[in-house]
């Protein structure tokens, strides 16, 4: 019985070492996770402002709900050229900024504001899915109001889509 549990306890550390850590990059000085995992968001709508708003030809108000679900992780990305605000309508996750880089848990009802000088990446450490609710202030060379798309994945998002 002693053989099989040492070769247990064996193939258990093996497995460990077998798996790889999950890819990491760093943004303006932070690291975090590179790839999304688990997430996908639904375009609510969108609004390009050339011509609307003096100043900002280039951008586009957008507003997605996303669903970050149990061990879903959005990647690292910074906020120095995209203003936004994240609205948790339920379930918790963990944020983890380069001003608080051990992490701080975001509850439901909570709102994140994220402009100049944050870069940052979320962690959904749960069991139940997050959902927020996503405004920001896009650079968007195409300029033009959204059709909304419906449920688009991480893996169907373009870069700028994705955070």
């Amino acid at each position: 019985m002693e053989l099989v549990t040492t070769i247990a306890a064996l193939l258990v550390a093996g497995s460990a070492y077998a798996q790889e850590a999950e890819p990491t990059r760093v943004v303006e000085g932070f690291e975090g996770p590179a790839q999304p995992k688990n997430i996908s968001f639904d375009a609510i709508g969108s609004l390009a402002l050339n011509g609307r708003v003096p100043g900002l030809d280039a951008r586009v108000l957008r507003s997605r709900v996303w669903t970050i679900e149990p061990g879903g992780v959005v990647p690292i990305h910074s906020h120095t050229n995209r203003p936004a605000f994240v609205y948790v309508l339920s379930g918790s996750l963990v944020e983890f900024r380069n001003t608080i880089p051990d992490g701080k848990r975001t509850n439901a009802g909570d709102l994140s504001a994220e402009g100049l000088g944050i870069v940052h990446y979320w962690r959904n450490d749960g069991k139940v899915p997050a959902i927020l609710f996503a405004v920001d202030l896009f650079e968007d060379s195409k300029l033009k109001d959204l059709t909304p798309k419906s449920n688009v994945s991480s893996s169907e998002a373009t870069p700028g889509e994705r955070m």
